[in-house]
């Protein structure tokens, strides 16, 4: 029968100590460095902090997001809408999204959406009314533009990071970052807009595909 030795709690937090070298720890580099794994840390002590705080180490600041991405988290989210509509209608042409005909479409009051940047209109062939938004993956979203356009840039500038990290960044949780670029994944406008962004954010002379 296989016996459990349960390691001692001063071998676990004088490795903790021995990783971090007077310096701050993150969870990765006590993953390659240390004797003993994160996961058996946080189970000992309760916590990965916990584990920290008991031997003394403090928590590593995780890394700043890259400059692109700090970029597109300045803009306000008239500057998003603005680039969205560019990018939704070239050349200023706004055409319905139901019959598709060269008609023209009349604006109407957006008092009625809850984001006033965007546009209504009416089409004058078939009196169809329709917003900016209407026929894209954005259409019945609450997410602001912005964001959209944030997920869009760390899916190129952080795309190494961590998912965890980009959400963090972000503000969201992993599962709701992970549902926005499933949302975005496969969108002809979407990428577009991306490409968009990327040309007034993206570093000069960086290459950054990305996967949307």
């Amino acid at each position: 029968m296989r016996i459990y030795h349960p390691i001692p709690n001063e071998d676990l937090l004088a490795d903790l100590r021995r990783v971090a070298a007077g310096a701050g720890l993150t969870r990765a580099h006590y993953e390659a460095e240390g004797r003993y794994s994160p996961a058996t840390q946080a189970k000992h002590f309760g916590g990965w902090g916990r584990a920290l705080a008991r031997a003394g180490v403090k928590p590593a600041a995780p890394p700043p997001p890259p400059e692109p991405v700090q970029r597109i988290l300045r803009w306000s989210e008239g500057e998003s809408v603005r680039l969205f509509r560019t990018i939704r209608w070239p050349a200023g042409h706004v055409r319905c999204p139901r019959c598709e005909q060269p008609e023209p479409v009349r604006p109407l009051p957006t008092q009625q959406l809850a984001n006033s940047a965007y546009g209504i209109y009416a089409c004058e062939e078939c009196a169809y009314h329709f917003s900016d938004l209407t026929g894209t993956v954005f259409q019945q979203r609450s997410t602001a533009m912005k964001v959209w356009l944030a997920v869009l840039i760390m899916e190129r500038a952080g795309a190494e990071q961590p998912r965890l990290r980009r959400a963090r960044w972000l503000g969201v949780t992993t599962e709701s970052y992970a549902r926005k670029v499933m949302i975005l994944q496969g969108s002809q406008l979407a990428h577009a807009l991306g490409e968009a962004a990327w040309a007034m954010v993206g570093t000069p002379g960086q290459e950054a595909p990305c996967s949307i």
